[in-house]
């Protein structure tokens, strides 16, 4: 359609945007995305959920001619979105697997006599050659690709099916292509379109719409389980309207409904592991008004349009921003204002990694689960994947073989294997016994359904497909499940319910070498490890000084500027608030970060505690972490010690790192980078005894504080010197290197040279012959030894967690000659 064209519709469009959908006025971002699509273009189309996507193919079929065929990625869905429109008098029809072959024909029919503007079908369905021929027939104008990231392997949500989207246009007569998403960044964006077919050239792309004016994004540490308890009761308490909380597991979700039910007894939860009439009634509850309150994992969500939602909490962060944003933004859809908040732990790391691992196992656990799969004689095989993971041994779990079975799909291995449900009933006594022991007209309509095809005069053990013995008995499935659970606990009859596992059919009869399967590690690697990036850029956005809004428009590649002014970030700077822990609690937080600094061992919180505080304990002396300069240097209790190390973690100068299971504490590059500034002689602590001598020499302030005020009184009893010649400090500086017991830094040399008295000197280093040698500052000192290294008179090695001095050959060469003189 040519630019003229395109505002000769533009009347039209804003008739149908106000008379039939309800809409005073497009969205910002909407009306460029639509000139394109009704100018003929293809599009990309990337803006946020609740932003009104849909509208962008929707007015387009009403005003032009022909089909548009939607590919959206679950039935559900369109359905809901098949009656809505329907709803409003838009002719539209959806296309699934629930039709027999003879009604998806008529279906096509109708839609080649023109009944119907749009057509939705599922991925899926392309896999049928058949199928595809058959909506050749419909010539399709306009072929629409929601939620578009699944073709993408960088998505979030990847699905192979999609991949078979890009055949499919082609098939159909390469129609305009218009593909939707609500997350995608540019890696992804392009990813969508070279997998659909199409050059940069040949698409127009439109990132608009993530910046939500009227959604309040913040963050608050929560350490504890208790501490998050606290601040979700709160919340809701102080937040009224709707609200969504997602957790990361289904037992959260259970718990922290089961708590809040307490103060808001509506509270319901939704989660992968209710049955589906559980799931659809929680889900029914929150929208209807029923139940103010959602406790959901990521299952909750797809296709929800619920425009009031107040708030949105986040209990546990999820592992990409994609995924957050997607979340928050089922918030405050009516344009008024919604609180976003997610409760940040470090611990919380350990369960993102644990996805991590379980959505990529290894080639042992792949391996592990082909075997097991091989070794079950059945065909197919009618087992869960918690059984299956029994039989693999130790290392694999039900989440593993659930993705190893993906793998093995993908390479012809094995397939889905669904039939009808079928029940086993055992009669232990001819049927008309049976009967006379009955309670009800329910029991009695399951058995006499039973007989229509069974002789249950004969006692013995029975299969019956669930379908037919429903229909027999005139009930639906629930009915017949509860009739025959009864029956069983009352001893009437011995029931086994239909298989709940996804039963798995092995297209390889014959097993063969699990090398020989086609299974594509190199991508399996990267795909972890975009994973693993994913979760980065998720706590650099939870630790980010900036806008939150800002951070996210430059995520998805909106590159307008924005400040929000109203997330954590802005308030805290339009208030002057929001100081580092740095800043606040400079006396715990540079010590710990010089204890980090300063050793080689990998610690955790706990011992962080320990070694800043002085601590006694033996394990600790064990480890000579009673030597590290961050040693004793705190007065604080622990408890608020261990605060500030949270903060630190939640700030992003230490990160969360697992060893052998266990959560241990690393310096992050912001760490590493406020480390190397601190001037360790600012921290140090006089031994008491020293302390209280200098105090009698009237030397008190200094001594109290710790705090270094500039040149020593020299050790050995030598009097002070103003300054001292820089050829002295260096022979000096080759002299301690070479007989230290073990190998320091720069600082640290400093700290010896010029007599430190911190208590990771006590002892040996103090018995040295250069100790407290050198008549200067330490920071003149550390300058030496730069240029030092710089000469190659010293050589600094890198390689370790703390980088550490020794003398080069020159260096040692210069000590021989000085020694000989």
């Amino acid at each position: 359609m040519t630019a003229e064209r395109v505002g000769e519709s533009r009347p039209e469009i804003d008739r149908l945007l106000h008379e039939t959908f309800g809409h005073v006025s497009l969205r910002p971002g909407q009306g460029e995305a639509l000139d394109s699509i009704l100018s003929g273009s293809n599009a990309l189309v990337v803006m946020p959920t609740g932003s009104g996507k849909s509208l962008l193919y929707q007015l387009p079929a009403m005003t032009g001619t022909g089909l548009t065929l939607v590919v959206s990625p679950l039935i559900a869905l369109m359905k809901d979105q098949v009656d809505e429109l329907q709803r409003k008098g838009i002719p539209a029809a959806s296309l699934n697997s629930s039709l027999s072959r003879d009604e998806q024909m008529d279906l096509i029919s109708r839609c080649e006599a023109g009944d119907f503007r749009l057509l939705y079908v599922a991925p899926e369905r392309f896999r049928d050659g058949a199928f595809v021929q058959m909506v050749r027939r419909v010539h399709a104008t306009r072929m629409v690709v929601d939620e578009a990231h699944c073709i993408s392997q960088w998505g979030h949500d990847f699905r192979p099916d999609y991949l078979r989207l890009k055949q499919a246009r082609e098939a159909l007569g390469s129609p305009q292509l218009v593909a939707l998403t609500a997350t995608a960044t540019l890696a992804v964006q392009e990813d969508i379109i070279a997998s659909l077919g199409l050059e940069e050239g040949e698409v127009d792309r439109h990132v608009h719409g993530f910046s939500r004016p009227n959604l309040r994004l913040s963050v608050r540490t929560a350490s504890r389980r208790e501490d998050k308890d606290g601040v979700v009761r709160e919340l809701v308490r102080s937040t009224s309207g709707p609200g969504i909380i997602y957790t990361g597991t289904r037992k959260d979700a259970e718990d922290v409904a089961s708590l809040l039910r307490a103060i808001e007894p509506t509270t319901v939860a939704y989660h992968a592991g209710m049955d589906p009439e559980s799931r659809s009634a929680a889900q029914e509850a929150f929208l209807s008004g029923r139940a103010r309150v959602v406790v959901a994992t990521n299952a909750f969500g797809m296709g929800i349009d619920k425009h009031d939602v107040r708030f949105v909490i986040h209990y546990n962060y999820p592992g990409s921003v994609e995924a957050y944003y997607q979340e928050v933004g089922r918030a405050g859809r009516d344009g008024e204002d919604a609180w976003c908040t997610l409760l940040y732990a470090p611990a919380d790391r350990s369960l993102r990694e644990f996805f991590i691992d379980i959505g990529n196992p290894g080639r042992d656990q792949v391996e592990s689960v082909y075997d097991a799969l091989w070794a079950i004689p059945d065909n197919p095989v009618l087992l869960t994947y918690a059984e299956i993971a029994a039989r693999c041994g130790g290392g694999v779990k039900d989440g593993h073989v659930a993705k190893a079975v993906s793998l093995l799909a993908r390479a012809d291995f094995i397939a889905a294997y669904s039939a009808e449900p079928r029940v086993a009933i055992t009669l232990r006594e001819p049927g008309a016994i049976v009967l006379s022991r009955l309670r009800g007209s329910v029991q009695r309509r399951v058995l006499e359904g039973l007989a229509s095809f069974v002789d249950v005069e004969v006692p013995g053990r029975y299969e019956a497909g669930l379908a037919r013995l429903c229909a027999a008995a005139g009930l639906d499935d629930d009915q017949v499940r509860r009739a025959l659970a009864a029956m069983h606990a009352e001893g009437v009859i011995e029931y086994e319910p239909p298989f709940r596992g996804r039963g798995i059919m092995k297209t390889v009869t014959e097993r063969v070498p699990f090398h020989d399967v086609p299974i594509d590690w190199r991508r399996i690697a990267l795909l972890r490890r975009s994973e693993e990036q994913k979760l980065e850029q998720m706590e650099s956005f939870i630790h980010t000084r900036g806008c939150r809004f800002e951070f996210i428009l430059r995520y998805f590649g909106e590159t307008a500027e924005h400040v929000c002014g109203k997330c954590d970030r802005c308030a805290e700077r339009e208030t002057g608030a929001g100081e580092s822990v740095i800043e606040s609690r400079p006396d715990i937080a540079m010590p710990v970060l010089v204890c980090m600094q300063s050793t080689r061992m990998t610690l955790g919180k706990n011992k962080i505690v320990e070694v800043v505080t002085g601590s006694r304990n033996a394990r600790l002396l064990e480890l000579r972490l009673d030597k590290n300069p961050a040693y004793g240097l705190v007065g604080a209790g622990k408890e608020q010690v261990g605060r500030v190390i949270d903060s630190l973690v939640g700030e992003g100068y230490l990160s969360v790192i697992h060893k052998d299971r266990m959560p241990m504490l690393a310096l992050t590059a912001r760490g590493r980078a406020a480390a190397a500034s601190i001037e360790i002689e600012d921290f140090e602590r006089r031994e008491r005894h020293t302390a209280a001598r200098g105090r009698r020499a009237g030397s008190g302030a200094q001594a109290e504080t710790g705090i270094s005020t500039g040149a020593r009184s020299g050790g050995r009893g030598r009097p002070p010197k103003e300054s001292m010649d820089e050829s002295e400090i260096r022979l000096q500086a080759l002299r301690c290197v070479e007989e230290l017991p073990y190998q320091l830094g720069v600082t640290k040399i400093a700290a010896v040279l010029a007599g430190t008295r911190s208590s990771w000197t006590a002892g040996e280093i103090q018995e040295l012959s250069t100790f407290a040698s050198v008549q200067a500052t330490q920071a003149r000192v550390r300058e030496v030894l730069g240029t030092m290294v710089a000469e190659g008179l010293l050589v600094r090695d890198e390689s370790s967690l703390r980088p550490v001095i020794s003398l080069s050959k020159q260096g040692k060469l210069i000590l021989d000659q000085k020694s000989t003189e």
